[in-house]
């Protein structure tokens, strides 16, 4: 596969976020991508070897106030990333790592 590609999703939750006009979007697989469609995080954190259904409610519920969190930080901050990527798509990292674990 192309380098930074997902082999499951391909690039498929990017081009869907770009065309949507940058909403963000959490794809959840083997490896959750998390875009916006110009920036892009990947989770690979290690889950359980059994997954069990609901795991999206977790992912939701978890997504929820780390992204306000975030949404707060970046307004009484001028800069809106951390590390160059925008703050939500670390809110939606985190989620994915908690979910997974």
């Amino acid at each position: 596969p192309a380098a930074g590609v997902d082999p499951e999703t391909g690039d498929l939750p990017v081009r869907v976020a770009a065309a949507l006009g940058g909403v963000t979007i959490i794809a959840k697989g083997a490896v959750d991508v998390i875009t916006d469609g110009t920036a892009t995080i990947r989770c690979g954190e290690p889950g359980g070897s059994k997954r069990c259904g609901g795991l999206g409610d977790l992912l939701s519920g978890g997504l929820a106030p780390l992204w306000a969190h975030a949404l707060r930080a970046g307004r009484d901050d001028d800069d809106d990333t951390i590390d160059g990527l925008p703050r939500k798509l670390w809110a939606g990292y985190a989620a994915s790592c908690a979910a997974r674990r």
